[in-house]
């Protein structure tokens, strides 16, 4: 509502205090839905008592869907939480929209899945060119690959060798030789065990994969194993072999802080970002490998020919 907006954007300093949002409109993106999330695009049709010139006037509501365990939630929007409210975009090292707001609503009882919303500009305003690619299209410029990878390189940069998050400002992130963030604190021969276990079951998933229920594209879309059936036959049964070789390599030395989920929708291209280009989506931020940001975008968004150039 107008009112909640009022209140929210002056808790953080985006509206004096004669300043008033009266006007406010909000649009489903696609369904409502992305694939952990509840997106609205929020307009900030009218402001009375001044020029609100700190506010964007085009931005995008995200709330945690009610479907989600109490387990869940906190796993993927906790992250996220902290990633925006603990760091400006110079400390954090990653270029992102603005954010407006980031709170969560505690609930009662030990079982009940706080409610998460958080509010930022919109990577695609329609007052500015901005260019955004799909990961079942691919990116075949190789000048917007260049900007992804210069503007990761630098947030990698960051955070590069340090391998402790047990202090502030990153005792939220999980770490792979000692658990942490949303986990409890573990030796570093039981962490490493538990994500030779998950290896064990994901690729075990794989042929299961995405099946005819939304939000994964409905009635007719193919299965992964469907899709990837020779790559399947002659990889799975290697990585499950070496499972605990290929745990170990993610996880050399150094590390450092990673986006986690890089891929092509979760950029956005435009002159108005530092260095060409702006990250969103922060809700699998972890301690981890540089190319695992890296292979996301090269294996999971480019087109065979522009990956080869």
């Amino acid at each position: 509502t107008a009112e909640w907006c009022t209140a929210a954007f002056r808790s953080r300093g985006l509206l004096g205090a004669d300043e008033k949002v009266v006007a406010v409109s909000t649009t489903p993106i696609g369904a409502g839905e992305g694939e952990f999330s509840e997106l609205v695009l929020l307009n900030i049709e009218e402001v009375i008592g001044g020029p609100a010139s700190s506010l964007p006037r085009h931005l995008v509501a995200k709330f945690s869907p009610p479907n989600m365990s109490a387990i869940e939630v906190p796993l993927v929007f906790g992250p996220e939480a902290h990633f925006y409210n603990d760091f400006t975009v110079a400390g954090g090292g990653l270029v992102r929209p603005i954010t407006i707001y980031c709170g969560y609503l505690k609930k009662k009882g030990r079982c009940t899945a706080p409610s998460f919303c958080i509010i930022m500009e919109s990577g695609c305003p329609p007052t500015k060119p901005t260019r955004s690619f799909k990961r079942v299209t691919g990116c075949d410029s190789l000048e917007h690959l260049h900007l992804a990878m210069r503007t990761l390189a630098k947030f990698h940069a960051r955070w590069w060798g340090l391998d402790t998050n047990r202090t502030p400002p990153l005792d939220w992130v999980s770490h792979p030789d000692c658990g942490g963030g949303a986990f409890p604190r573990l030796p570093r021969s039981v962490s490493h065990t538990l994500f030779v276990m998950v290896f064990k079951h994901g690729i075990k998933a794989l042929p299961h994969c995405f099946s005819d229920k939304a939000p994964y594209g409905g009635e007719g879309v193919p299965k992964f194993g469907e899709q990837y059936a020779l790559f399947l036959s002659k990889i799975r049964p290697v990585a499950r072999r070496r499972r605990h070789s290929i745990v170990n390599m993610l996880f050399r030395h150094p590390l450092t802080l990673t986006h986690g989920d890089a891929h092509l929708e979760n950029i956005f291209f435009g002159e108005q970002y530092p260095g060409g280009c702006a990250f969103i989506d922060f809700g699998l931020t972890a301690f981890g490998n540089a190319l695992s940001d890296v292979a996301t975008v090269i294996g999971g968004g480019m087109p065979v020919e522009a990956r080869r150039a």
